[in-house]
């Protein structure tokens, strides 16, 4: 059975259909009516072969996800990345979130709808929302005279293999707003870059060529990511956050990352460890050298300023 489009979150709030109250109107250097007449041909919902009814349905679910981009329901939250060492010199990175605002003004967090988004197939049409947004967001930073910040930005394989025209859409956005390509960081997952190489590096090229930067996120040091990141050209490897939980309990697990972090060294890539939660993993993580630390432990997500 087909059902609407539902954001379930498994802690306090309760679940429902997507609020339908009104709030003022966003659109994004006028690419919301852009993703009005190309959803179709750019995210197939269904098959051919479905009847006619589920693909009314997937329409409506598609209209009214659009719907609910332009009327602010969701809101950008960021979490910053921070060097690792000691008065270093390094500026930060900001890793962008996305949040539901709901009826009674709670935010659901990404778990609770991003699922369900991956499974209707409307992953692209958020990745190109949070791109424009972002955009909007720091040309009004610069207009303030200060540098937009760095931020780093999840990008879905259903983007990367569906959406032929997303990297132009990106390009076209940084020269229109102004801000630097720089500033624009991609996390694309490392087991999604290994099942889709061939797709991620026409992806990549003319991004990085631009001087966009990209990491791989997820990792846990398998062999083939180093090849793989190195041919693509990738800046950063995020270590899975497995690694800041267990390098101050387990002895095999702090030598292994070691080894990891030496060979992102060697490569010219910087690392990123994720999940950070204590003083302690934070300690162990700085002994080893980690070039970059996120979590709980040193920031707590907040909202993008200026929405």
């Amino acid at each position: 059975m087909y059902r609407p489009l539902e954001f379930r979150c498994h802690c306090k709030c309760k679940p429902g259909v997507l609020a339908t109250r009104k709030v003022r109107s966003y659109h994004t250097f006028g690419m919301m009516s852009l993703w009005e007449q190309q959803v179709t041909a750019t995210i197939a919902m269904t098959d051919q072969s479905e009847n006619s009814q589920l693909r009314d349905a997937a329409s409506q679910t598609r209209q009214l996800f659009i719907k609910h981009l332009k009327e602010d329901n969701f809101v950008l939250f960021f979490q910053p990345i921070v060097p690792a060492a000691v008065n270093s010199p390094d500026p930060s990175l900001r890793e962008i979130l996305v949040r539901y605002r709901e009826e009674e003004e709670d935010l659901l967090p990404p778990g609770s709808f991003l699922p369900l988004l991956q499974e209707e197939g409307l992953l692209p049409i958020l990745d190109r929302w949070v791109v424009g947004r972002l955009l909007t967001w720091g040309r009004t930073v610069q207009q303030g005279g200060v540098k937009m910040p760095h931020c780093s930005i999840n990008l879905s394989i259903d983007t990367i293999r569906r959406d032929d025209q997303f990297g132009e859409y990106v390009l076209r956005g940084i020269q229109k707003m102004g801000v630097s390509a720089a500033a624009i960081t991609f996390e694309i997952m490392t087991v999604d870059a290994l099942a889709h190489r061939q797709a991620i590096a026409k992806f990549i090229q003319p991004l990085r060529a631009a001087g966009i930067t990209f990491a791989l996120s997820w990792f846990a040091g398998e062999e083939a990511a180093f090849d793989l990141a190195h041919s693509l050209g990738a800046s950063y490897m995020k270590l899975d956050g497995s690694f800041a939980a267990m390098v101050g309990k387990y002895p095999q697990e702090k030598a292994k990352l070691a080894v990891i972090l030496q060979r992102c060294r060697k490569l010219g890539l910087r690392t990123i460890c994720m999940q950070v939660e204590d003083a302690e993993s934070l300690a162990h993580l700085r002994m080893l050298q980690v070039d970059y630390v996120q979590g709980f432990g040193i920031e707590k997500p907040r909202a993008l300023e200026g929405f």
